[in-house]
């Protein structure tokens, strides 16, 4: 097929505001062979209303659910009634550059292959930034193609082994829901969304889908993510935040991070089973132990922040760091940290130079 149907599935929740400028960036892509269903999760506000402005187009369908459920519940049903043999998504506060598609699918189709990524630009307040080009990104990225030494297309690179370790311990870290596209027939059982995670669900996804796949990666971008004032991190400044700022934290920003670390945490866990022998560059061993020091390392953070508004959960944090610590001199450290806080009941200010090192 030189011209395939690509489903395209739009969770929404109150984005009436927002949603739009991601509709109209669907309508504006150069490749036209595709459906947009709009999964409406419970709005309280004018999302209906806007959305159906654009239901003129027959290629845009609108899903109301009766409540909200939340993302994954939503992209599930997008899922359900898609009809394209492959599959994309767009958040309904973000964009598509106008080649997305035409490009992405060139590229499948050249290469015969079935998962695509590519790069995308982060707006913070109205200021575009290349995500490769954020926080020495450039040079993170230029290690894994010199680590996997992936076979290089024009624009593109096309990974066979270890870019499903090398992205589930972070060492790879520029995958995006909005840039993803496959094909309907990798999804089999139990490959949805999974509508327990209360973040991470995208990202889960993703590392399911490339476990055992080839990837066609796109070095250019795709799409524009939006930094939203109603999104999941809304309530912290990402740009000022570091370790040194957690004192100013107040308890409700205290609990989010918690929830939101131990759900990353809990998908890191998940990541364990779907570890796949063919197309690995390491021993299973190997990777467990990455992935356990990556969750101890998680609990150690969860521990320190916990020390500003809720330090009766500080120790028992800081056991379970202790229980996933792989290094001997760094549980050594953590072993007599913890002695001190049962000695003195509760958690001392820490210097942030230790927690740096984690």
């Amino acid at each position: 097929m030189s011209n395939p149907l690509v489903s395209i599935i739009m969770p929404c929740y109150n984005r009436a505001n927002k949603i739009s400028n991601a509709i109209e960036s669907i309508l504006n892509q150069i490749y036209l062979n595709w459906e947009l269903i709009v999964v409406d999760d419970g709005s309280s506000d004018n999302t209906k209303l806007v959305v159906s402005k654009f239901l003129c187009d027959k290629r845009i369908q609108y899903v109301e659910l009766d409540k909200n459920y939340g993302v994954s519940k939503a992209r599930n049903e997008g899922l359900k009634r898609s009809k394209g043999d492959y599959i994309s998504f767009l958040d309904s506060d973000d964009e598509w550059i106008n080649y997305h598609l035409d490009n992405t699918m060139k590229v499948l189709l050249h290469e015969k292959l079935s998962i695509s990524l590519s790069l995308w630009r982060v707006d913070t307040m109205g200021k575009l930034q290349e995500i490769d080009k954020i926080n020495n990104g450039v040079a993170y990225f230029n290690e894994v193609i010199e680590e996997l030494n992936p076979r290089v297309g024009k624009g593109y690179y096309v990974f066979k082994k270890g870019i499903f370790e090398y992205s589930a311990i972070e060492y790879f870290y520029f995958y995006h829901i909005n840039t993803l596209v496959f094909k309907k027939s990798l999804l089999k059982d139990n490959m949805a969304f999974d509508e327990a995670l209360y973040n991470c669900e995208d990202s889960d996804l993703i590392l399911r889908l490339i476990s055992g796949n080839e990837l066609v990666f796109i070095k250019n971008y795709h799409s524009i993510y939006h930094q939203s004032d109603d999104g999941i991190y809304s309530f912290i400044d990402h740009a000022s935040f570091d370790i040194d700022t957690i004192n100013n934290l107040d308890k409700g920003c205290v609990e989010k991070i918690v929830r939101i670390e131990i759900n990353k945490i809990h998908a890191k866990f998940k990541v364990l089973q779907f570890f796949n022998y063919e197309n690995s560059i390491m021993s299973y061993n190997k990777f467990e132990e990455l992935i356990l020091d990556y969750i101890s390392k998680k609990y150690v953070f969860i521990s320190y922040i916990c020390s500003v508004h809720l330090k009766v959960y500080c120790i028992s944090y800081l056991e379970k760091a202790i229980q996933y610590c792989n290094c001997m001199d760094e549980k050594l450290f953590l072993l007599n940290l913890l002695k001190e806080y049962k000695m003195r009941k509760f958690l001392m200010n820490i210097d942030s130079s230790h927690m740096n090192h984690w």
